[in-house]
């Protein structure tokens, strides 16, 4: 599992998912800030990474294509970067690993996790 950490967050969850062993890379290292959402996820199915955001958008554009990857997880624990919430983020991640494998869009918010697996109909 590697995972994409879109524009809409730190670069330092990347840091932090590396730390935590899981292979992470912020999108302003592999591509241009500014770039549309559907174009993200194309990179991201191209090259077997999962995105994580806060943007709902990601899952839209599942939903409308029906595309089986890549993986979305959307972090929705607000705006700020904490250890205790990378350490939780982890968790889910290692928990829900054999999901984003298969390809699901996992939603993480205030003590909840939500599994949908791909293709959303």
């Amino acid at each position: 599992m590697k995972i994409l950490v879109n524009m809409n967050m730190s670069p330092r969850w990347a840091t932090a998912l590396t730390t935590a062993g899981i292979p992470a890379t912020h999108w302003s290292e592999v591509g241009d800030a500014a770039e549309a959402d559907d174009r993200i996820m194309a990179f991201a199915a191209a090259n077997d990474w999962c995105v994580l955001t806060r943007d709902m958008d990601f899952s839209t554009i599942l939903a409308a294509t029906g595309n089986l990857s890549p993986s979305v997880i959307l972090h929705r624990n607000g705006q700020r970067f904490s250890p205790a919430l990378v350490d939780e983020l982890v968790s889910i991640l290692r928990q829900t690993r054999a999901s984003l494998a298969t390809g699901a869009v996992i939603s993480v918010g205030k003590g909840r996790v939500r599994v949908r697996p791909l293709p959303i109909d």
